[in-house]
Order: C-alpha cells, then structure tokens, then sequence
C-alpha cells in the first residue's frame, strides 16, 4: 500500500484538532486529489477511466490495475484514508450549514422545487432542498447567469437516481468544480448519462452504469462506490469558490457562558446510555457518567468516548450548575406552547407545559452579537419533522439554549427527522432523542436519561478543512510478507517458519536503503538493507526465521506484521498483497481441547458487512444444527435463519443487502444443547 512520506500520525492530530481557520470557501484540503472516496466500504472499477485517486477507509479498492490501466494511487485503511474520512465529514456540514434559496425560510412566498429535475429544465444557482427522495431524467441545463462564481448545491433527505440516457450541460459561465449533489441515501447513475458536479452520499452507494460520464467527484460517508463498464469520471477543473462558514470555536455571551467542561462535548448524560443508530458523525466527545456508549465506532468521530471518569464526573457536576443558571435566569417573556412558522427575538421564554416546534423558525439577534435565545419547557420539548431553525442578524449557537424538563421532575426532548436544529438542547430528568438525518449545529444533553442519536450530523464547532493535497507522485514502497513451514510442514512445536519479505518500489523515484523490523520476539531476521530499488522493482533478499512453540501450537496460528522503511521515512506495513496491511497467518497444527468445544469461539467475517457473512464454529459442530437471529437495536427480529448443514464449521449467510446500514445483534444457539451467543455486527 502506497504512503506519504512524512504524513504522520502526528500530522493527522494536528489536523483534527487545529484552532485556526485558513479560509472562508469551501476547501476540499486532502480530498482535491480524489476521484472517489468512502468511509465505509469497497471501491470498485468493472472497466471505466479513472483519473485522480481513490480510496477507502474501511474496505478494498478493486479492479485498479491488471486487466484496467489506472495512473493515480489507491488509498485503503491508513493516515492517509482516515484524514480524508474526516474532512469528507466537515464538508458535508459545510455545505449542509449553507442558507437555502429554494424554498428561502426567510421568504414565505418561496416554494421549493419538485422531487424531480430534467426534462428540459434550467436551475438558476443557488442552494436547494428536497424534503424526499430526488430524480433527475432527461436533460437539464445549469445556467451560472453570467457568474463564474455561481454555486449550485442541492440537497435530498433520501436517495438521487439518475435515469438513463440523462444530460447535464452548463451555461452562463457556470463551472462544474460548483455543482454539489448531496443525498442522504444512495446516488445510483443509470446508464449512458452525462452528470455534471460532485456526487455526495451520505449513508449509501455512488454507482456509475456503464457508459456514463462525469465531470465531477463520488464521495460517500458510508457506502460503496461502483464504476461501471465504459464509464469515465474525472475531477471538476477550477477551483471552488462556494463561500462557507467554519470556526473552531462559539464563544457564548457572559450570561450563557455556564457550560464549563461540557463545551467540549457533543453528546453527554449524567446518568444514562448514549446511543446510536445508523452511520452519523460527530464533532464533540461523547460521553456518560454512569452508563454507556453504543454505535458510534463507524462513522466519523472528532474527538472521544468518555465513560465513568473523573472528566464526565466534572461535566455531570457541571450539567447540574448549567441547569440551575438557566432557571436562576429572569424571564423576559412568555410563549404558548406551540412554536410554529415564526420569528423569534432575543429573550428568556417560559413555555408553561410540554411544548412543541414545528416548521421555520428564525432566531433574530437584532444586530447584537452577544443576544440571548433561552427557552424553558415544563414538560417535554418535540420538534417535528423537517423542521429548520435559522439565524439570522448576528444571533450564535452558542447562546441558544433549550430546556426541557423546567422546573419539574422529567422532560425529555424529541427531535423529529431530518430536522435542522441549533443549540444546547438539554433533556431534564428525561431522554434526549434526536431521530433519522438530524441535523444539529449545538449539543444534545440530559441530567438523567439516555441521549439517542439515528443517522445524524451533530457538531459543537463547523471547523474548517485545514488539510493541504496531497503530492500527486508520492515516494511510496510496498512491503508484502509470505511464510512457509519446514520439517512436515504441519506446524508442530519445533518447526521453523521460513518468512520472505517483498519489497516493491510503488512510486516514481528510486529508493535507498531499505530496512525491514519484526518485533515479534524470537524472530531473526536476515540480510538487508536494501541499498537501492528503482521504480516498479520487487527484492525478496530480507527472509526471517521463527521457531513454533508450544504457545503457538494452543493458539492455533502465529499473527504478525512487518514494517518496511527507506533513508527517507517512506513506509509500509506488510499485507497478504501490495494494496492491503492484512496480518501474515501461519496456521499452527494444534490439537483439541476445551476451547474447541465452545461455541463463544465463533467468528464472524466481515465485520463490517454488506451483502453476507459467514460464521467460523468448531469443526466439532459440524454434525449440529443451529439457529441464527438477528436483532436491531430495538430488540426487533430481522431475520431468522436456520441451518441443517454446517460445513467445516461454516455457515454462510447471504442476500443481506437490503437490511438498513446501522448496528445489529446476532444471536447463534446450538439447537442440539440450547447453548447460545451474542455478537454485535455493523451493516455499512
């Protein structure tokens, strides 16, 4: 797998936790250089033209070399990937944070556009939202209007698909580098069409059918992307000059500034399990001083989980002043319970009972930036769905507070899908809930109950992208460990396993003196360095030698990795192949005992899964039958699966790609003991 010299883990910190803002238009930093991208998930060539790179977070990039030419570098599972995983994330809530013209919430006459585009349509610039799935068919003209710098962003609350055959053409001056199609499910392209502008999925597929052209990028936050058969996508020439908003940090008005340790989480409970559902991202800790954390490992996470420590002691200690400065505060005014297509001034609002929040609502500082927005509920606070809050006039995000629970026992807090929300929202005694693609600019919190999160986008700060491109012709090598048996060649105690070290030199320079380390104790590794390789040279000169041992043999294997480095810092870790950093296993002939008859020794692979999974038991189970559930978090059953013929200790389950991306629970239990176990399982 190719590197970056020098691009180090420390680099990557640098970069996740930068307080500076460099720009004001959006900047896609390391992803410039990116064709296609995912999280989560493979990315695979069936015959298209590729240029720029491609890369994976979580998964394979395939059919990037013989038979199919490809220029570019693919990127799988490094620093690399998980830079770009991360500024993949600030982008989408960039250009999801910018004000929408169609329908214009500051415009009550402003209807938004129809589900569906084409047919000889022409769209005018600007920033779009569908509340629903989108279809494009036929042909459809992007006209700048005489503006090189006119942007078109536009926004599904579910799939895009591209029929057949459709066109997309610009005008006016208008720039594909600007276009920036975004849906909350999958992107497929049907077909023969011609696609203009970026393709930007947040939880599904990016496919392109055969014979399609883009002119434009294919990023996904959790979902495969396909290229198909005599398909051509390239990268948008120019350069973006969409204008955005990002900073590292909200400074709160004095009277609001009451928070203390909690500024820095996202996403926290004094007493609860925080939990989530589906792939969302989050910028913020996340954490509970007295419970749990499920469900946050697969998307993307700037920051860290907090559990039991005395950091969320602190925060829960501080949770409790913040709820006693906010009703400590005088209220300015009252507010029936329901707030509804509304403009509200700055001021202490008492709601007297449950209250509820639906529509457009525009928060108006009036011009003065340290403007207050504090809203108390004596009961529960629901938001319902497609709900939007704006600011406007200087009014921040972090002087908007919203209780529930005032002054009473419990109020729990409900944020309805895909619902676009700003502010401290704090669930008093009760559950804080934000439901399916929320979208939430602020924190979600609660003095005693669980905080619930489903497919969301929660950030405390919209940091800008500080990332740089990457060198297009990076010094890269690639380090490819194989190992062999002597004696019987069974693996028995005593045995020696023979390894050979590949190095290939993957870049476009030669490369000097390299070294190859193994830390596992016992081996001897021989001859080296490699004092010069030219580019697209292999040399198998370094071998190791390693003797089993009786520890090896009850374990089963011997697992273990290799590092290879140049005089200049360029390195690899050793894979199965040169695009992967897969473990060498070398299995050991060990010999039955009570672990062997333990069905908590399965294994499940891959996990992550998409389409099937196979289950690895005991070879001593193959005369057993077996039934496997499986549950989503709700302790629902989606499938229930029974199987009369274990094979080797195999069981191979398919056709799971329609089942929702998220985290599942499978349940497998012998039904010749009842002996059952539990293992989680996550869907990208």
């Amino acid at each position: 797998m190719k590197k970056i010299t020098f691009f180090s883990i420390t680099t990557i910190f640098l970069l996740l936790f930068s307080t500076k803002s460099f720009s004001q238009t959006a900047n896609l930093g390391v992803l410039t250089s990116f064709e296609a991208f995912t999280a989560i998930g493979d990315v695979t060539n069936s015959g298209g033209t590729v240029t720029g790179d491609v890369g994976t977070n979580l998964g394979d990039n395939v059919g990037f070399g013989i038979p199919y030419t490809y220029a570019n570098t693919a990127y799988s599972n490094n620093t690399v990937t998980e830079q770009v995983r991360f500024d993949l994330f600030r982008l989408y809530i960039h250009l999801n944070n910018l004000p929408v013209n169609f329908p214009n919430p500051l415009n009550s006459t402003s209807i938004p556009h129809p589900a569906s585009f084409g047919g000889g349509e022409t769209l005018i610039p600007g920033v779009y939202t569908i509340a629903s799935a989108a279809t494009i068919a036929g042909a459809l003209t992007l006209d700048g209007q005489g503006d090189s710098d006119a942007f078109f962003v536009i926004k599904m609350n579910g799939a895009m698909t591209v029929s057949a055959g459709s066109t997309m053409t610009l005008t006016g001056g208008a720039q594909s580098c600007n276009v920036f199609w975004i849906a909350a499910d999958a992107i497929p392209v049907e077909s023969n069409a011609i696609v203009i502008g970026t393709l930007l999925a947040k939880t599904g597929a990016v496919g392109l059918g055969a014979g399609t052209t883009l002119d434009g990028r294919m990023f996904s936050m959790g979902g495969a992307i396909n290229i198909g058969t005599g398909s051509i996508a390239t990268p948008p020439p120019g350069t973006i000059t969409i204008p955005i908003f990002c900073e590292t940090d909200c400074s709160p008005t004095p009277a609001l500034d009451i928070l203390g340790s909690l500024s820095d989480f996202a996403l926290f409970t004094s007493a609860g399990i925080v939990t989530n559902i589906g792939l969302s991202g989050v910028n913020g800790l996340v954490g509970t001083n007295a419970g749990g954390i499920v469900g946050y490992t697969n998307g993307p996470h700037v920051g860290t989980e907090e559990i039991g420590n005395a950091l969320t002691a602190q925060a829960a200690l501080d949770l409790d002043n913040a709820y006693v400065s906010l009703m400590e505060m005088t209220a300015t005014g009252t507010h029936p319970l329901a707030y509804y297509n509304e403009t509200v001034t700055p001021g202490v609002y008492d709601i007297a009972g449950a209250g509820s929040l639906n529509g457009i609502i525009v928060l108006d500082a009036l011009a003065d930036p340290d403007a207050i927005f504090v809203f108390r509920f004596t009961g529960a606070f629901n938001i319902t769905e497609l709900s939007k809050m704006v600011l406007t006039n200087g009014a921040k995000r972090c002087n908007v507070f919203w209780l529930g629970g005032a002054g009473v026992t419990s109020g729990a807090i409900n944020i309805g899908a895909f619902s676009q929300v700003v502010g401290n929202f704090i669930a008093h005694g009760g559950a804080s809930n934000s439901a399916t693609g929320v979208f939430l600019a602020g924190r979600q919190f609660s003095t005693t109950g669980a905080v619930n999160t489903d497919t969301a986008i929660i950030f405390t700060n919209p940091e800008c992208i500080t990332s740089t491109v990457l060198d297009p012709n990076p010094s890269a090598l690639a380090l490819v460990k194989t190992a062999s048996i002597g004696g019987s060649g069974e693996g028995v105690t005593g045995e020696v396993i023979t390894y050979t070290f590949t190095v290939t030199n993957t870049g476009p320079e030669a490369l000097t003196n390299i070294t190859v380390t193994d830390t596992m104790a016992g081996l001897t590794i021989t001859g080296g360095p490699i004092t010069s390789l030219e580019t697209g040279v292999s040399n198998s000169d370094i071998t190791a030698t390693y003797m089993i041992t009786a520890a090896d043999v009850n374990a089963g294997n011997v697992t273990n990795t290799a590092t290879a480095t140049d005089s200049n810092g360029v390195t690899d870790i050793s894979g199965t192949a040169n695009d992967n950093d897969y473990s060498t296993v070398t299995n050991t002939n060990s010999v039955l005992n009570v672990e062997d008859f333990n069905i908590k020794n399965a294994v499940i692979q891959p996990n992550p899964f998409n389409d099937r999974i196979s289950i690895q038991l005991p070879t001593v189970f193959d005369n057993d039958s077996f039934e496997i559930k499986l549950f989503d978090l709700n302790g629902r059953v989606i499938l229930n699966y029974k199987s009369q013929n274990v094979n080797n200790g195999l069981i191979n389950i398919e056709n799971l790609n329609n089942l929702k991306q998220g985290v599942y629970l499978i349940k497998i239990t012998n039904n010749s003991d009842g002996e059952s176990n539990a293992l989680k399982l996550i869907k990208y």
